[in-house]
C-alpha cells in the first residue's frame, strides 16, 4: 500500500511544471488575471476535442461571458462567429451581446432551437440557482452534433477535501458579498446526474492548473486541479 501511495505522488511530481505568473500571464491594469490561465487551458482543451482554428465558421455562444475576455481570446484564435450573453450590463461592441437572467428556467429563450455549434460556460453554472435548467437549455439550443464545454471549480481536490473535513464547508463553493457567489456544490456524481437528466453525455473531462505561492502548477490531475473542464454532447 505504501508503495502504491509513493508511486502515485511520484507520478504527480513528475508532471509538475512551474510557471511564474508574471512570466506567463497577461495583466489587466497591472493586475494578473487568474481567469486568463483558465481561458487559455479551455481553448487548448477545445482544440484537443477537435475544435480547431480552421473551424472558424462555427457559431459559438459564450454563456456568462462577462466583459468578453474569453470571446476576444477566441477571436484571436481564429473563431469569428462568437456571441455572448450574461446578466450584467455591457458596453462591449466587439461581439453581439444579450442581457438575460440566467436564473430563469427558460433563460436562453432568446435563442432558437439548435442554433449554435458550440456552447461555452466557463465557471458559470455554480453561480446559478438551477443548474439543471441551464443544462437543459444548452441541450435545446446546441445542434444535435454540437459541442458544449463547461468549467467548474473543483470541489474534490485534496485541499478542498481537507477543508471540508475540518470545517464542513468548501473554500471554493460559498456565497459572496454580491449575488454571484458559488451557490451550487457540484461533486462529480451530482454533475454527472444533472448532465444525464438534460439528455447530454460527457465525452471527455479533465483537470486544469493549480496555483501555489506565485506559481502555476501544470499538473492537471483532478486531485490537485483548481478547476475541472467537461466536454458534453447531446445524446442522439
Amino acid at each position: 500500500m505504501t508503495k502504491l501511495i509513493l508511486s502515485f505522488f511520484l507520478s504527480i511530481l513528475s508532471k509538475i511544471h512551474l510557471i511564474r505568473k508574471e512570466e506567463s500571464m497577461e495583466v489587466s491594469n497591472g493586475l494578473w488575471q487568474r481567469q486568463t490561465k483558465r481561458h487559455i487551458e479551455l481553448i487548448e482543451f477545445m482544440q484537443q476535442c477537435g475544435i480547431k482554428e480552421d473551424s472558424k465558421n462555427l457559431k459559438i455562444l459564450d454563456v456568462g461571458c462577462g466583459k468578453g475576455l474569453l470571446i476576444n481570446r477566441l477571436k484571436r484564435n481564429g473563431f469569428n462567429r462568437v456571441y455572448g450573453c450574461d446578466w450584467i450590463d455591457s458596453e462591449e461592441s466587439s461581439f453581439e451581446y444579450k442581457k438575460i437572467n440566467l436564473n430563469e428556467m427558460d433563460s436562453l429563450k432568446a435563442y432558437v432551437d439548435e442554433s449554435f455549434d458550440v456552447i461555452i460556460a466557463s465557471d458559470v453554472i455554480e453561480h446559478l440557482e438551477n443548474p439543471a435548467a441551464i443544462l437543459r437549455e444548452f441541450q435545446r439550443i446546441v445542434k444535435t452534433d454540437g459541442h458544449i464545454f463547461i468549467t467548474i471549480p473543483n470541489c474534490a481536490n485534496i485541499k478542498e477535501r481537507l477543508l471540508f473535513l475540518m470545517t464542513g464547508n468548501s473554500n471554493r463553493y460559498r456565497p459572496q458579498k454580491n449575488e454571484y457567489g458559488h451557490i451550487n456544490y457540484l461533486p462529480s456524481k451530482v454533475f454527472n446526474e444533472l448532465v444525464a437528466r438534460a439528455n447530454l453525455q460527457i465525452v471527455k473531462w479533465g483537470g486544469g492548473y493549480n496555483f501555489l505561492s506565485g506559481y502555476f502548477l501544470n499538473i492537471k490531475h483532478p486531485l490537485l486541479s483548481y478547476n475541472l473542464t467537461y466536454y458534453l454532447q447531446p445524446i442522439k
